[in-house]
């Protein structure tokens, strides 16, 4: 099955060409012949019951191994996408006795810009998110929405054209959840996201496109959106029709 939309050309980020001739863990076959086209630029959001293999499909797309199979990310003309990738995966990678900058800023060796220019940047960022007045505290002691902030973060700073997120607002208040929905769309502006969600509003809010994961071995449908560009609002026209019937469509299997 192959899923694939137009896109305009994005100056900034390439597509991604997720391949899957067949992936299983131990006897379970979870994917054969899927094919997943990110366009150049466009936020993609995938949903599916739990157990399905988003999460599985998101790490498969920032090149870590995962099950026994045959499948291949490259670029759109067939290139290797290393270096290309930032995975905001939970909260891990994250150090706990670290202080909530220093997680901010990652691996230095990894930078693409000078390291007090990163350190600046990731002040300014997580002030922007509340976190201004515990960036000297060790993220051990946040709470876990606050973690999931300096995670958030931390893939924004990572420079890359291509970014996976797995579910990366979940953990937030609703308050925070949205304005930070806002600000995580502003950010990544041009570049091309694969973004896992269980919520079908925020789905419907933020996504350029939608695709549904489902099905044994599963397959990729595709959720037509309201009309309108993200981030959408819930009065818009037909926003909280189509969040309801992509709830309904994932109720259903």
């Amino acid at each position: 099955m192959t899923i694939e939309t137009e896109s305009p050309d994005s100056e900034y980020a390439p597509g991604l060409a997720i391949t899957v001739e067949r992936l299983s863990f131990d006897d379970h076959l979870l994917f054969q012949n899927l094919t997943l086209h990110l366009q150049p630029g466009q936020w993609t959001c995938l949903l599916g019951d739990g157990g399905v293999g988003k999460s599985t499909l998101l790490r498969l797309a920032a090149g870590q191994p995962v099950g026994d199979g045959r499948y291949r990310v490259t670029l759109p003309d067939g290139r290797p996408a290393d270096g290309l990738v930032a995975l905001m995966d939970g909260q891990a990678g994250l150090e706990p006795l670290q202080t909530v900058l220093d997680n901010a800023c990652g691996d230095p060796a990894s930078a693409r810009i000078p390291a007090a220019e990163k350190r600046k940047e990731a002040q300014e960022l997580l002030s922007a998110v509340g976190l201004g007045e515990r960036m000297d505290d060790p993220t051990a002691i946040l709470s876990t929405g606050m973690r999931q902030r300096v995670a958030l973060v931390r893939a924004l700073l990572s420079d890359r054209p291509i970014v996976l997120l797995d579910e990366p607002f979940a953990a937030l208040d609703r308050g925070t959840r949205l304005h930070m929905q806002e600000f995580a769309r502003d950010l990544l502006e041009g570049c091309t996201v694969l973004h896992v969600t269980g919520d079908s509003s925020e789905a419907v809010r933020l996504a350029d496109r939608i695709v549904v994961l489902g099905g044994q071995p599963a397959g990729l449908e595709e959720f037509a959106l309201p009309a309108g560009a993200p981030p959408r609002l819930a009065d818009q026209p037909g926003v909280e029709e189509c969040a309801a019937a992509l709830l309904d469509r994932l109720m259903a299997g």
